[in-house]
């Protein structure tokens, strides 16, 4: 019942195995915060990458970044 994680060859490259839940409302809301603490000056895209509780994926489009350093 336990999430299983395998790691598979390649940078940053893993399977997750995990069990379904059977409810039916699946719709949730989520916050949250991510900092990136190595950051390079200029535009830095991001995604982000959704795993549905009915085992679907989905991915954002780029949200570009452009980070100055101060003076």
């Amino acid at each position: 019942d336990k999430p299983q994680k395998y790691e598979a060859e390649g940078l940053n490259s893993s399977v997750r195995l995990v069990k379904l839940k059977q409810e039916s409302d699946y719709r949730k809301e989520i916050d949250f915060t991510y900092i990136d603490e190595n950051i390079s000056p200029g535009l830095n895209p991001y995604w982000i990458r959704v795993l549905q509780a009915d085992g679907h994926m989905a991915w954002s489009s780029p949200i570009f970044v452009n980070y100055s350093l101060k003076d």
